[in-house]
């Protein structure tokens, strides 16, 4: 595995629910930080270059979500669900999962 491809410094700060407002479900070189993302459902989400800081997704539900060259940084991933997802080149430093 390799490191992700990301420089923070240069990503936009955006919320995570951004992902719904693309029709294909993409997050694509964003930063987010310290964020309520709790039961969330989607189906073939992306998300690619993006940056996680303190954000909780407790209780969600990503079935085959695509995760690319992304760091996630003390996120809470506590009775997630993730059949089928495809992590590349992701670092997890997650606090609770």
């Amino acid at each position: 595995m390799q490191k992700p491809k990301i420089v923070i410094d240069n990503l936009p700060e955006e919320s995570f629910f951004e992902i719904y407002k693309d029709e294909d479900r993409m997050l694509i070189n964003h930063q987010i930080r310290n964020q309520n993302a709790e039961k969330q459902f989607f189906e073939r989400g992306i998300i690619e270059q993006s940056y996680f800081e303190h954000v909780k997704f407790n209780q969600s539900d990503f079935y085959r979500l695509e995760l690319t060259d992304s760091i996630f940084v003390g996120c809470d991933f506590s009775n997630c669900k993730m059949e089928e997802a495809v992590f590349i080149d992701v670092n997890l430093e997650i606090a609770r999962c």
